[in-house]
């Protein structure tokens, strides 16, 4: 019980007013550091890009394209519209699809293919293939037949 107050405090004096100016500068150093601009990040330059200037009725649209429809039936069969027999060959196709089209470019043509649910899907997949290589963009695809809930019912 004798011991004194002394006893108790650190043995080094000058240790006692170090802590507050460490505490100091490492606020510093830490706001130095947060202010300063980081040399790993790019910085981030400005520039301006001038767009083409394109005149509201320079291109057609798919409302005022000519439209022709290709089917698909369930046998994964190919006719094309107004025109009579099914398609079984490539050339055959092209041919069809020359006399239906006559003079018109492929960028004037909506071309809508209506499909059956059950054709086979590399058939369909060949054919946009086939239409896109010959130059045709505006593709859509219609889809019918088989199931009048969905075709993702029952797939779980």
């Amino acid at each position: 019980m004798g011991r004194s107050l002394q006893a108790l405090a650190p043995s080094s004096p000058s240790l006692k007013g170090i802590t507050p100016l460490l505490d100091v500068l490492f606020i510093l150093l830490f706001a130095l550091l947060a202010l300063s601009e980081s040399k790993s990040t790019p910085s981030e330059e400005l520039f301006r890009v001038q767009l083409p200037q394109v005149e509201a009725d320079s291109n057609p649209s798919v409302v005022d394209l000519e439209k022709l429809v290709i089917s698909l039936d369930k046998d994964s069969r190919i006719r094309v519209q107004n025109m009579e027999g099914i398609v079984s060959t490539l050339e055959e196709f092209d041919s069809l699809l020359a006399s239906a089209l006559g003079d018109t470019l492929p960028e004037n043509i909506a071309i809508e293919i209506q499909g059956d649910q059950s054709a086979r899907h590399g058939v369909t997949i060949g054919l946009l293939q086939h239409l896109r290589l010959r130059g045709f963009q505006n593709v859509m695809f219609l889809v019918s037949g088989g199931n009048p809930n969905g075709f993702l019912e029952g797939q779980e």
